[in-house]
């Protein structure tokens, strides 16, 4: 049976590019990064050619990119280690409603734990932030503020511009967590006012298990995780020198062709419009404008996401019925309760993700499969 891999939000398939030079460095990069030996240094050199890659993606320094086992540690790493040295006249945290688990979880333990008190900012019918909403939540109480920059399940954009302005005002942490929007969406950290920025490997074509993060000069964090003092201190472990080098190489291919995006685009704007063409059950729940150009949010009306879900799996085709984190789980999305649906609408809901080995032949089969579904 030919498959269909439509759940690109939740992880991609390795480029071949990418396979290549993860095996080379697995084959010839044997020795731990952190020996000073000549084998030890050829490991290195390729841990340091992946961090200049990220870093110049991202009009950075390589000496503020930190790597982590992926997007989750980065993430808990801001989150724990900023409330760890808290200035106690400074105890909320500034979050919004529709947040990834790994953001959610590590707060909610930080406020159970250590007494942090948090604010979240509610979304409009688009899964976009309020401003005005999150301009009167910041104060000199504030410790950081946490944004994603595209909802990992509408594919709302959010303001990450002008909520680092707002808090560069006040001298507030502002953390971005890039995943779904690296290399998909303009970031050029020299002009935005961020302190820190979670990217990872394995939703832009790398492997799993890599993730980084960006740490403004002289906002460097206390270590997280202990240990030999790998990572200039910052976090230790034995750096896992053929993912780092498969995360640089995605970078580099998808850097090298900046048009591949737009057909990223063009697909997914001609899906929507296919879908609400052929069917008038259909409901967009991405927003029109200012989605990100990879996820498409929809529902049908009088049929339950999770029996499309199924009947779509058994014919090959692979979408999500929530967030990947969450899917084993039929309660309805907090993301969109934020947004307005009802549960019952919630519940019809439905992702679909594309990436860049996606065709539009192959969004056509999905069109052709949902006509003998919903009928």
């Amino acid at each position: 049976m030919k498959t269909l891999y439509l759940d690109n939000a939740a992880s991609t398939p390795l480029l071949d590019q990418v396979k290549s030079k993860m095996f080379d460095v697995m084959t010839d990069c044997y020795a731990n990064s952190s020996s000073i030996h000549f084998a030890g240094v050829q490991s290195m050199k390729e841990v340091e050619k992946a961090r200049e890659l990220i870093a110049n993606s991202l009009m950075a320094s390589s000496e503020e990119i930190f790597f982590t086992s992926g997007g989750t540690e980065a993430n808990n790493w801001v989150i724990q280690s900023l409330c760890l040295r808290r200035d106690p006249r400074r105890n909320v945290i500034v979050t919004s409603k529709i947040e990834h688990p790994s953001i959610r979880a590590p707060i909610q333990w930080v406020q159970d734990n250590w007494g942090m008190e948090v604010i979240e900012i509610g979304v409009d019918s688009n899964g976009v932030i309020d401003l005005n909403e999150l301009k009167d939540a910041l104060n000199h109480k504030v410790l950081f503020c946490t944004l994603m920059h595209v909802n990992n399940e509408v594919g709302s954009v959010q303001p990450i511009r002008e909520a680092a302005e707002l808090c560069s005002k006040l001298g507030i942490a502002f953390h971005v967590d890039a995943c779904q929007s690296f290399l998909k969406l303009p970031i050029d950290l020299s002009v935005l006012e961020l302190t820190y920025l979670t990217i990872n490997a394995h939703k832009i074509h790398g492997p799993k298990g890599i993730g980084a993060l960006y740490m403004r000069k002289g906002f460097e964090l206390p270590a997280l995780i202990r240990g030999g003092g790998h990572e200039l201190n910052h976090r230790s472990g034995t750096l896992n020198v053929p993912a780092i080098a498969g995360f640089g190489k995605a970078v580099e291919i998808q850097k090298s062709k900046p048009a591949t995006f737009n057909e990223l685009t063009d697909n997914l704007n001609w899906l929507a419009s296919q879908l609400q063409v052929e069917f008038p059950q259909c409901v967009i729940n991405s927003p029109q404008l200012n989605r990100a150009p990879h996820i498409l949010n929809i529902r049908f009306r009088g049929f339950l996401g999770k029996d499309i879900f199924w009947a779509l799996n058994k014919a090959g085709i692979a979408i999500s019925n929530s967030s990947a984190c969450s899917s084993n789980k039929m309660t309805p999305s907090h993301v969109l309760k934020a947004m307005g649906l009802s549960d019952e609408e919630n519940l019809e809901s439905m992702r679909i993700s594309i990436g860049l080995l996606s065709r539009k032949e192959e969004l056509q089969n999905l069109i052709h499969k949902l006509k003998e579904i919903i009928k």
